[in-house]
């Protein structure tokens, strides 16, 4: 993910599936404590299908566990294209490869 001062920050709203209901097993942290960041790629709903890839910069200080939801900080890796589809109010799933773990909405620019 490029840090060139072109990076767009994004606040967003997640929920993440139940592992019954397909989602992860375990929890995400999504803090910017964790020395790795999170990265998971965003499908607009209702959109031509793109993926975004996202890389989460902030979010809260515990892990996020399967079945419920967090405010969170993304950045985007090329924001020039895309910061037109992440718009306040957008939905999105979110994906881990082909796998759908979660869904949000944008809260913010």
């Amino acid at each position: 993910m490029g840090t060139n001062g072109a990076a767009r920050y994004i606040k967003v709203w997640i929920e993440l599936l139940p592992f019954d209901e397909g989602g992860r097993r375990t929890p995400l942290d999504l803090s910017s404590e964790w020395p790795v960041a999170y990265r998971p790629q965003f499908r607009v709903r209702g959109g031509n299908g793109r993926l975004i890839d996202v890389e989460f910069v902030a979010g809260p200080s515990e892990p996020v566990t399967p079945g419920a939801g967090a405010h969170a900080t993304i950045r985007l890796s090329n924001p020039g294209r895309l910061q037109s589809e992440l718009v306040a109010g957008v939905e999105f799933d979110v994906l881990e490869g082909p796998r759908l773990i979660g869904f949000g909405h944008v809260t913010s620019k």
